[in-house]
């Protein structure tokens, strides 16, 4: 059974380990672009939350509505 089981727990652990770097590129990749880009980066924080508090609200009027 432990063989078996080892060529899944390899690809597993690999899995882990790309998953690992892509997240550590997309992170780096995001501290360049705020430093190149400071105001759009403030932009685009500023409309996402003004969009993500719109849709809480809109969830939560439709909630006490009920």
């Amino acid at each position: 059974m432990r063989r078996q089981a080892a060529p899944l727990l390899d690809s597993v652990r690999d899995g882990s380990h790309q998953l690992s770097a892509k997240a550590a590129q997309a992170s780096d990749d995001t501290v360049n672009y705020i430093k190149h880009e400071p105001v759009k980066s403030m932009l685009i924080a500023a409309a996402t939350g003004a969009a993500l508090m719109a849709l809480i609200s809109l969830f939560t009027s439709r909630r006490d509505r009920n």
